[in-house]
C-alpha cells in the first residue's frame, strides 16, 4: 500500500497531455545591469567573449541620457573560419525585465530568438528604446543552447 500513491503520481504524469507538463527552458546567458542616477549622458558596455560558454561573443551597450532616458543595444555574433566545426547556437527567446529601486517590475519585454547554424557565422542585434526612466535594475536572459 505504501507504493500506491507513488504509482498514482506516475500514472498521472504519463497520462497528462504532452503540453500540460511544465517546460523548462535552458538559460544560456544572463546579464544584470544596475543603473544609477546621473545628470549627464553615460554609456556602459559589457563584452562577453564566450557567450553561453560557447563560440559566440556578446555585447550589451547601455546608454543613460539627459533626463533619465535609457536605451539598450544587445548584440550576439560569431565568426567561424572555413573548415572549422562548431555546434549550432539556438536562442529560443530573450527576456528583458526592468525593476525600479523598490524591486517592482516596471517593464517586461520578450524578444524573438535566433539561430546560427552548425559551423556557421552569424550576427543578431536588438535595440530597446522603451526602457522606463525609473528602471534601476535590468535583467536580460537568453534562453537556448548549443547543439
Amino acid at each position: 500500500m505504501r507504493c500506491l500513491p507513488a504509482l498514482l503520481v506516475v500514472a498521472f504524469a504519463c497520462l497528462a497531455a504532452p503540453g500540460a507538463l511544465p517546460q523548462v527552458e535552458p538559460e544560456l546567458e544572463s546579464y544584470t545591469l544596475v543603473l544609477g542616477c546621473t545628470p549627464e549622458t553615460v554609456t556602459a558596455v559589457i563584452k562577453d567573449g564566450a557567450f553561453g560558454r560557447g563560440t559566440a561573443r556578446s555585447r550589451v551597450v547601455t546608454r543613460v541620457g539627459n533626463g533619465g532616458s535609457r536605451k539598450i543595444v544587445l548584440e550576439v555574433s560569431r565568426t567561424v573560419a572555413p573548415g572549422e566545426i562548431t555546434f549550432a547556437l539556438l536562442v529560443f527567446c530573450v527576456r528583458v525585465r526592468c525593476y525600479d529601486a523598490d524591486g517592482d517590475l516596471v517593464h517586461s519585454e520578450d524578444l524573438e530568438g535566433f539561430i546560427f547554424g552548425d559551423s556557421a557565422s552569424g550576427s543578431w542585434r536588438a535595440v530597446l528604446r522603451t526602457i522606463p526612466a525609473d528602471a534601476s535594475r535590468i535583467r536580460i536572459k537568453f534562453f537556448g543552447n548549443y547543439e
